[in-house]
């Protein structure tokens, strides 16, 4: 990704530095700071119009919801998870410190790892897909836009394979609930970003770069490209990973999972089995901890 991912590991060691000078201490992570701004825990989703102030915290165990504006203006050493005895620090990524920007801060041993953004959610940013004589279509390559659904195509199948080979663009589902692709994700752009979506078939990459997050795959998800993440996504599938410096966090994953990359960063990602069979997870359903090793 652009300014979001390509430059990730040059900052990933000063992030950490600055996170224990910051705190007082040395290991990664931060004690907590009765002034910090708390993100409370949550099971929802945070669309991009509904809940257009919030930003996200995903850590490996759990996820958490805030105000936008604590990560824009980065006036804050540390972010505060309710019921987590630490702080996160937020190093800022491409449309991050514009007035009103949402941002999934992503978290491995308390330090942000990567931060992907997204512009403020004004129509200026935006294109909205509406139904069409009964029919969802997604612009495929759209550049340097959020592509956002109407609540008229919740539920509704967008039908047929989609490549997303737009430059900075992002597709914002309604939820993996609400917004359905009836078939194969390819993701080629530079700085694309999928959120908030089912696919009932693949998903692959085509370029280094490129995000997923808060979606469902019914098939596979093969990582054959550098700096890829995949956070939040429950995978019905097989999960393969041959390319380098992935971030894997919070993922839960019913097939085979192969990582033979090198640099990953791994973290809350667990196993899980459909016993009874109703294509939902439940708790007593998820198994061992994923691995990158």
């Amino acid at each position: 990704m652009n300014d979001t991912q390509s430059d990730r590991r040059p900052w990933l060691q000063i992030a950490v530095l600055g996170a224990a000078l910051a705190c007082g201490i040395v290991a990664m992570g931060c004690a907590k700071k009765s002034s910090a701004t708390v993100f409370a825990k949550s099971d929802g989703y945070t669309g991009y119009t509904t809940l257009p102030d919030q930003s996200t915290v995903i850590t490996g165990v759990g996820i958490f919801v805030g105000p936008s504006d604590i990560v824009n203006d980065g006036t804050e050493t540390c972010i505060e998870l309710a019921g987590v005895d630490q702080c996160v620090t937020q190093p800022t990524g491409k449309f991050c410190s514009q007035e009103g920007a949402k941002a999934d801060l992503i978290v491995v041993d308390g330090v942000v790892v990567d931060v992907v953004c997204y512009p403020p959610p004004t129509p200026a940013n935006t294109t909205t897909v509406v139904p069409d004589n009964g029919n969802v279509d997604v612009p495929q390559n759209a550049n340097n836009t959020v592509i956002v659904f109407d609540s008229s195509t919740d539920g509704e199948p967008i039908k047929g394979n989609i490549t997303v080979d737009g430059n900075n663009v992002a597709i914002y589902g309604n939820g993996p609930d609400k917004t359905i692709i009836e078939g194969d994700l390819h993701i080629d752009g530079n700085n694309a970003r999928v959120r908030g979506v089912t696919v009932t078939g693949n998903v692959t990459w085509g370029l280094n770069g490129g995000a997923l997050l808060f979606s469902v795959v019914q098939g596979n998800v093969t990582v054959d490209k550098n700096n890829i993440i995949v956070s939040a996504v429950d995978v019905w599938g097989n999960v393969t990973v041959s390319g380098n410096n992935a971030i894997l966090v919070a993922n839960r994953v019913a097939g085979n999972w192969q990582i033979t990359g090198n640099g990953e960063f791994c973290d809350g990602n667990y196993a899980f089995v459909d016993d009874n069979q109703d294509n939902k997870i439940q708790s007593t359903e998820i198994g061992d901890l994923l691995t990158c090793n």
